[in-house]
């Protein structure tokens, strides 16, 4: 049973102490992006934004965010990104000091690998204040359904902002109705916007998912203890969210104190969903949901998943449902570690690499026949040239000067017909607390993959059908049940910890 004086004092604690992710990753489509907070100077730095594949990030190179709104130090951090066959394009948020939530869009340039600014807007908003110790979670749902946010207020709240292109950004629902122990949350999109899933820590030895159905209902479930009324919905009362103190629970959460730095939520392409954590032993920890049912994980060699150095440490993830692929990254002796499962295998972690120098096409200096390199002196340059070779460079020098202004005027001109634009645009909405115009985003691309229409859910069904019970209604049908037989339980009336399926009703299995 959770102690009511426990819970009390996780919620005050999370008021003064810091408990967000300074640290993290998302899939572009070429490879994994990080960023992560300097804690000594408040710069978001990033790994080299041209990687293909294989991130590499360096501590002392230049490679720091162009931001225009200074993020406090201990900012909580998200982002979403896509590559457009010539680039990737970054959107990421954070914090400011009066707790605004800061959107920054930036571009990648392949040539150096450091991100250009786009533009960064305020995208909370003063009737839904922002907590001090937030975490940030962000999904891109592709060009029509745009950004999802997902952030704690004040009462420590879990709350959803959106932007589309018709909306801008705006606040969307509240999705718990009740105070949540502790300001950390993860989020993951399953193929369709319709399927989304969010976690947050409920109390000092629960977590609590929220999923959100094609009616736009939040459906509330919490494990390993599930809540007295499996009905509950964003819309309930929050005196009616209480936990089920008879039944009894299958696991408990493995080194856990509810006060995690960080959460991660990520799914598979059977569209089994995994929490990810570290808990107070340093180690990183994996919890399950297959046939709707929350099992633990079993651990990996130290050579696999590595100690972090700290407890409750900093974690992110980076994923790609459609290949299964995830990657998590946490600092292990002083460096950004990755922590990788590709290819339905779990690879050696590695130590993140320092990013190659990026070179120039200046061709090095030729040797003279003595064996030394010529100086690199005006006088030296000039020494021989005969009087015509003379007079065609100094015509030469003046045609540059020339051009040069002439390309600085253009530019000039046309930044200025852009900015009487931009005035004149009726959709520069003022946003949030702050004179902020409205981001002027391209359209992301779609992020689902081909022909995930089939997996929308199109209805929800009670009684439950006659077939095996699935997470989506599809023509091929995406199973999240296993094909293993199903697990024995020890006690004759223990119960295990059920989510709703799609029809919002229960499923309850007894031990045989």
């Amino acid at each position: 049973m959770v102690s009511p004086i426990s819970t009390a004092f996780l919620v005050l604690a999370a008021a003064v102490a810091p408990s967000h992710a300074a640290i993290a990753a998302w899939w572009t489509g070429i490879g994994p992006q990080i960023i992560l907070q300097n804690a000594t100077t408040g710069a978001i730095r990033h790994s080299p934004c041209n990687a293909f594949g294989v991130p590499t990030y360096s501590h002392t190179s230049s490679h720091e965010l162009p931001l225009s709104q200074e993020p406090k130090k201990g900012t909580a951090l998200a982002g979403a990104g896509w590559w457009d066959e010539k680039t990737t394009t970054a959107s990421i948020f954070y914090t400011t000091e009066n707790n605004q939530i800061i959107n920054a869009l930036l571009e990648c340039d392949m040539q150096t690998g450091l991100f250009n600014s786009k533009g960064s807007y305020v995208v909370s908003q003063q009737n839904f204040p922002v907590h001090s110790n937030t975490s940030l979670a962000v999904l891109l749902l592709g060009d029509a359904d745009g950004y999802r946010v997902y952030y704690h207020d004040d009462k420590q709240r879990v709350n959803e902002i959106g932007y589309t292109q018709e909306t801008d950004w705006h606040h969307r629902k509240i999705i718990t109705p009740d105070s949540q122990g502790w300001p950390a949350v993860g989020a993951f999109r399953a193929n369709t916007p319709a399927n989304i899933s969010v976690v947050s820590v409920h109390d000092t030895q629960n977590l609590m998912v929220m999923r959100n159905a094609a009616d736009e209902a939040w459906y509330l479930s919490t494990f390993p203890r599930p809540l007295s009324n499996n009905f509950s919905t964003s819309e309930a009362d929050p005196t009616s969210i209480s936990l089920n103190q008879t039944v009894l629970t299958n696991f408990t959460m493995p080194a856990w104190d509810g006060k995690p730095s960080a959460l991660g939520l990520t799914i598979d392409s059977s569209f089994t969903r995994f929490v990810w954590y570290i808990g107070t032993d340093k180690a990183l920890h994996q919890i399950q949901s297959k046939s709707f049912v929350w099992t633990v994980k079993d651990s990996q060699a130290s050579d696999i998943w590595p100690v972090a150095d700290s407890a409750n440490a900093e974690l992110a993830v980076a994923a790609d449902q459609r290949s299964s692929m995830v990657r998590l990254y946490y600092f292990v002796d002083g460096r950004v570690t990755e922590v990788k499962y590709e290819n339905n295998s779990w690879k050696p972690f590695k130590a993140l690499a320092e990013p190659k120098a990026v070179t120039t096409d200046t061709p090095a200096p030729v040797p003279t026949s003595s064996g030394t390199a010529p100086t690199d002196t005006p006088a030296a340059a000039t020494a021989g040239l005969s009087t015509g070779a003379k007079a065609g460079i100094a015509v030469g020098v003046i045609l540059g000067v020339v051009g040069l202004v002439a390309v600085g005027v253009i530019l000039f001109l046309a930044r200025r017909r852009k900015q009487a634009a931009a005035a004149s645009d009726p959709a520069a909405a003022v946003l949030g607390p702050a004179e902020v115009s409205a981001p002027p985003y391209g359209p992301p691309p779609p992020t689902s993959s081909p022909g995930h229409e089939q997996y929308l859910w199109e209805k929800k069904q009670y009684p439950p059908p006659a077939h095996a019970v699935h997470q989506l209604d599809s023509v091929h049908r995406p199973m999240e049940m296993e094909a293993a037989p199903r697990p024995m339980y020890e006690l004759p009336d223990q119960t295990r910890s059920h989510e709703l399926v799609g029809d919002a009703r229960p499923m309850r299995h007894q031990a045989p």
